[in-house]
């Protein structure tokens, strides 16, 4: 709530399908981690197709019996990506785990509170001394992936401020998007004691000026950050138009893509006639574009020589090397040829990251 204070005083939260899934993900997880406490042991498989059918069915929450395999599929694919952690996993007073551990801090004009997955102590202390350095873990259920500035930074001064860590020097936030299979180490952001002081004043002071405006009466809603996930974006005349057309659901996601497919369609066949059709007539202007065979406005530079260039580059003492690149035009080499150049050490086989697209379904490559 805080986060979407700064950018629209008016947002609400968004109780979507798509977040109430999220919620029911983090349970599971919850769930089996107690559940490897429970049995002392990194990892406990066995339990996992019973943790999603009970939490499944013990909280109604609006989701679909479809999503059911999809939270089985996600809760296998991080009990074998992750392990519970035992011998690092913070322990609170009482001999309570911080698993979804919620820390409060009075700021006079409200509480702010922050929950986080969980909390493990990596300094390797004697563990009956005062944690000196703890690192945060949030598991994010969602496909994007971003540092989580706000979250990371509210959760720091938190947890600085809790009567535990009073001897904490460092904090390490660690978003963990586990869907997507990468090292959510390579992303850990260090805190140290002092070094958000200002930042933490500043915001909390800016808060309270939005929260002021709230309360009000006064706040209109502005647009921006905060519409994609706000309940109001498909009645607030400002949301943006991007944050309305987002899927609530499987049902809603299947008639988009479907438009997709068809817009994409219809824009090519409208292209291929337009194209067929100006072949043989002059260009137009149709709402303040030129429409037809147009000729480039802009000259551009061709090397008809590219080592001449070079050398008249040298010639003037300039570094005519530095313009020269080579480049290795892949449908020249036979396919066949390609595993000994990799067996050579000469080329590598990747995959990029994973980006959002379409292909078909059953195809041997990632044409659409």
């Amino acid at each position: 709530m805080a986060e979407r204070l700064v950018a629209c005083a008016v947002s609400e939260g968004d109780q979507s399908e798509s977040a109430s899934f999220g919620i029911f993900v983090h349970d599971c997880i919850h769930e089996y981690l107690l559940a490897c406490i429970a049995a002392n042991q990194e990892s406990h498989w066995s339990t996992l197709r019973q943790i999603v059918v009970n939490q499944f069915y013990r909280t109604p929450r609006g989701l679909g019996p479809e999503r059911l395999d999809e939270a089985q599929d996600l809760l296998d694919r991080f009990a074998h990506t992750h392990l519970a952690e035992l011998d690092t996993l913070l322990y609170l007073q009482g001999g309570e785990p911080a698993l979804e551990y919620t820390m409060k801090l009075d700021v006079g004009w409200a509480i702010i509170t922050g929950t986080v997955d969980r909390m493990d102590r990596i300094d390797g202390d004697d563990r009956d001394d005062p944690p000196r350095i703890v690192r945060a873990t949030d598991y994010k259920s969602q496909w994007a992936q971003s540092p989580h500035l706000f979250q990371g930074r509210t959760y720091a001064q938190l947890t600085f401020a809790q009567p535990w860590a009073a001897s904490l020097e460092e904090f390490h936030w660690m978003p963990d998007p586990f869907k997507l299979r990468s090292d959510p180490r390579e992303g850990v952001i260090v805190y140290r004691r002092g070094d958000l002081d200002e930042w933490w004043v500043e915001t909390l002071a800016g808060l309270r000026q939005r929260w002021d405006l709230r309360v009000s009466g006064r706040a209109r809603p502005t647009g921006g950050a905060a519409c994609t996930y706000c309940a109001l974006r498909y009645s607030c005349p400002s949301a943006l138009p991007v944050a309305r057309d987002i899927p609530e659901n499987v049902d809603q996601a299947v008639e988009l893509v479907g438009e997709w497919i068809r817009f994409d369609l219809s824009r090519k066949l409208r292209g291929e006639s337009l194209a067929a059709w100006f072949n043989n007539h002059a260009p137009i202007q149709v709402g303040g574009y030129e429409v037809g065979y147009l000729e480039p406005r802009d000259e551009r530079f061709v090397a008809s020589d590219p080592m001449g260039i070079v050398n008249h580059l040298n010639s003037m003492g300039l570094d005519g090397a530095a313009a020269l690149k080579s480049i290795i035009d892949q449908t020249k080499i036979p396919s066949v040829v390609k595993p000994l150049l990799v067996e050579a050490k000469v080329a590598r086989m990747e995959r990029g990251k994973a980006t959002f697209r379409r292909r078909k379904v059953g195809a041997p490559g990632d044409e659409e």
